[in-house]
């Protein structure tokens, strides 16, 4: 299932969301965001997915075995930023960690 949300991104326009991967700064579901700033600590690409109108934020990086991290409330993937790191780097795993 992961693997068929992952071929459905959009990672340009996705409806309501305009995304400019360049300098982190995107229109999400009509309000503007931004990881401006944070690049040092949080390095990853931002994925979207839209399901019946609305973006699902996801990080997808590695490759290898997959590895999904599902956070608690109220927190973000930022709370995995170092496991993401080491996984997908040195331990040759693919993590993807929705935001939900």
């Amino acid at each position: 299932m992961v693997n068929n949300i992952i071929k459905n991104t959009v990672d340009n326009t996705v409806d309501n969301t305009i995304i400019n991967t360049k300098n982190k700064r995107r229109v999400i579901n009509g309000k503007e965001t931004t990881t401006e700033g944070f690049e040092n600590l949080y390095p990853f690409e931002s994925h979207f997915l839209n399901i019946n109108g609305h973006d699902l934020h996801y990080i997808d990086e590695g490759t290898g075995n997959s590895v999904l991290m599902l956070h608690g409330n109220p927190t973000w993937s930022f709370y995995f930023r170092h496991l993401i790191k080491e996984l997908s780097t040195s331990a040759n795993f693919r993590t993807i960690v929705p935001d939900h």
